[in-house]
């Protein structure tokens, strides 16, 4: 068995470190850390000229714009039960991952994945569980208590996750996974008693082509700054999962190997505990099987409208910078000072210049630069997808109309929306693991807080069950326990502004007499109510509010109104009366009839058989 283990430890080994190589190799090939740079507003070190570079930081203002965009808020996440059975349990689920994802702060990290995906083409998020134990000896046994466990889901950038190289749908068909992370050596010493861990990194150096700057390094004692590599291997293979680090032979723990025909734990999930965002899948022979990213495929484009710029306003400081002197009619410190131009310097001279100072003329800057401008901007809009006025900026049309840029809105409409349904479904894998966990892990009660927009229907089923009092939801693992749909409803992480929420209410008031919305309704009161709150007019929207109440509060009838209900009810009381004895005497009618009836019919059968005189 030690040899067995030794040998796959080797295995793992050549695979960790063929594919650090891979990374490193894709990392120069596709320049993902220039485009973080270009992210950070550090243009010069990759421009490639010699004039001073006027930095327009186009990265930013697009992945800022996509991010805004394709996630404004925390997503609608919605169960559903596959079976008749599950229906409770799938209302309890909605509840609660609804609630973990505001109350874990899930959208914070969706962001972070978001922008790394638009600025080098994909990112991961990973979930997970955590719990805490005391330990208690009672009756001579040691017995373990779980005193707090809850789930996460965080972002783990994406020069920390190594895949399967020869996945071409990573991460659905990938065999294995690698996360690595930096520990502190001493730390990891002591949590495995382990003394042959060595310090293989170390704070702020330089690893995966990031520039770290050195020099803090010297301020960090030693304890503090020595670090070590280790990975996490998640393998579907073995159904395991492996911890290992630099610098050691063998693993760090015993590896945790699945022993029924489900995973175990973390590996109990479809796949693996972490997932990854790309907008962009792997089409034909690549370099690698990593996605390329929107940055990566208009890199040129945007390099070229900062050298156009930089051109234009280097064109413009010649006239400022250069000058011809005679020789000898300034001195050194002359020369520093008018070199300098600062306002307000005084440069002394034996004679004055004349002629014998002048400055060189230049041609006019060539006016096919602003239409190359133009084009390279029209070309950079079609491969983002992103118009410049989606970005804040003016997008140059031919009419100037308001119907031209709705056209132009529209088309990029269709690039996001598609877009949109990648975001939504990577929170719905997220949000599916967590409750994957949830149903696996959680062994003591949870409470989670009701939002209020569960149906009155549903709250008393959960009342009724014990589960939903006071505004709260208390749950056990028995009661969430079963199979389910996840997904997030369309459009839900995407911002609605103001605009946009008036323009949907006047269509709704526009054409509400289409579907039953008449005047002094709840529903026509509901659609004022929320136009007066977005217009923000507090004293109009209390007083319509008190009209609304009185509207639609139950009317108290008058005098009058009381006496003629009484009356009516009286007059409808002697009708029934009367209608009762119309009734008996048409049936005492009816049975007079039938009598009369049944004596005809007697005589009848004695004038047809007429009987002998009796014998004397």
């Amino acid at each position: 068995m030690a040899k067995r283990m030794m040998k796959n430890f080797e295995l793992w080994k050549k695979r960790v470190e063929f594919s650090e190589e891979n990374f490193i190799h894709s990392s120069r090939h596709h320049g993902w850390h220039r485009f973080v740079d270009y992210f950070n507003g550090i243009y010069r070190p990759h421009i490639g000229v010699d004039i001073p570079v006027t930095k327009i930081n186009k990265v930013y203002s697009f992945v800022q714009t996509a991010k805004a965009s394709l996630y404004f808020r925390d997503p609608k996440i919605t169960v559903n039960a596959e079976r008749p059975d599950a229906i409770l349990a799938a209302i309890l689920k909605e509840e609660i991952i609804n609630y973990t994802w505001r109350k874990k702060k899930i959208k914070r990290q969706t962001k972070k994945c978001i922008g790394e995906a638009k600025t080098v083409g994909f990112s991961y998020m990973k979930v997970g569980f955590d719990a805490d134990f005391s330990v208690n000896e009672i009756a001579g046994e040691v017995q373990e208590t779980v005193t707090r466990e809850d789930v996460w889901a965080i972002h783990i950038p994406y020069e920390n996750i190594l895949y399967d190289f020869a996945s071409r749908e990573p991460l659905h068909d990938s065999r294995w996974v690698i996360h690595w992370f930096l520990k502190p050596t001493n730390y990891l010493k002591e949590r495995y008693n382990r003394d042959d861990i060595k310090a293989t990194s170390f704070v702020n150096r330089h690893f995966h082509g990031k520039r770290r700057h050195q020099s803090f390094h010297s301020k960090l004692q030693a304890t503090d700054s020595e670090m070590t590599k280790v990975y996490e291997i998640w393998d579907k293979d073995s159904r395991g999962r492996y911890l290992m680090c630099d610098g050691c032979e063998g693993w760090l723990e015993q590896p945790i190997i699945a022993k029924d025909k489900e995973f175990i734990g973390p590996l109990k999930m479809e796949g693996f505990p972490i997932v990854m965002l790309r907008y962009t899948d792997l089409i034909g022979d690549t370099f690698d099987n990593y996605p390329i990213g929107e940055v990566e495929a208009m890199e040129e484009q945007i390099l070229e409208k900062i050298k156009i710029r930089s051109m234009m306003t280097n064109h413009i400081k010649r006239f400022s910078r250069q000058v011809v002197v005679q020789k000898g009619l300034f001195d050194e410190a002359a020369i520093d000072q008018y070199t300098k131009g600062q306002d307000g310097e005084v440069i002394e001279v034996n004679e004055p210049p004349a002629d014998k100072i002048w400055s060189p003329s230049y041609p006019n800057l060539q006016t096919d630069i602003y239409a190359i401008e133009n084009r390279n901007d029209v070309d950079m809009d079609e491969i983002s997808g992103q118009p410049a006025f989606e970005r804040g900026g003016q997008t140059q049309t031919k009419s100037r109309t308001l119907g031209e840029l709705k056209q132009i809105g529209a088309g990029s409409q269709n690039r996001q929306n598609e877009q949109k349904d990648i975001t939504e479904d990577f929170c719905e894998e997220i949000a599916t693991k967590l409750l994957q966990i949830m149903k696996d892990k959680f062994d003591m009660k949870k409470t989670v807080r009701i939002t209020g927009r569960q149906p009155q229907q549903i709250m008393e089923i959960l009342k009724a069950k014990n589960l939903g009092k006071g505004g709260f939801i208390t749950f056990s693992k028995e009661d969430i326990i079963g199979e389910e749909d996840v997904s997030v409803k369309m459009g839900s992480s995407i911002p609605l502004n103001t605009e946009g929420m008036l323009a949907a209410l006047t269509e709704i008031l526009r054409f509400g007499h289409a579907i039953g919305l008449a005047p002094g309704t709840v529903a026509s009161a509901a659609v004022g109510s929320n136009i007066l709150r977005m217009l923000g007019i507090e004293e109009i929207e209390q007083a319509y509010q008190k009209d609304v109440e009185r509207l639609l509060a139950p009317k108290k009838p008058s005098p009058k109104e009381v006496a003629d209900l009484n009356k009516s009810k009286a007059g409808t009381e002697n009708t029934v009366v009367d209608t009762e004895l119309k009734k008996n005497r048409i049936q005492k009618g009816q049975l007079d009839l039938v009598g009369k009836m049944v004596g005809n019919r007697q005589d009848l059968e004695n004038l047809q058989n007429p009987k002998e005189p009796a014998k004397k």
